[in-house]
């Protein structure tokens, strides 16, 4: 018996599943036509609201199932 390895007949521990499956905090996207993009997302049902911080870019804003999409005009992300 090897310490720390899992048997392969022994399914992972909702622990190890945790550790080891993938999570999308954050998604930008740097959109060409970015009301033409905003516009597709909203046909699937997507509803975005229009934020700036700072002195930064107006851009697009929405949760999905607890990640946070974005949608920035291309030039303001050179």
């Amino acid at each position: 018996l090897v310490t720390g390895h899992r048997s392969p007949n022994r399914l992972p521990s909702q622990t190890e599943r945790q550790m080891t499956s993938p999570h999308l905090d954050f998604l930008v996207l740097s959109c060409l036509t970015i009301e033409a993009t905003r516009a597709f997302y909203e046909l699937l049902g997507v509803s975005f609201v229009r934020e700036q911080h700072g002195d930064g870019p107006e851009h697009w804003s929405t949760h999905l199932a607890g990640t946070v999409l974005e949608l920035y005009p291309a030039e303001s992300r050179a």
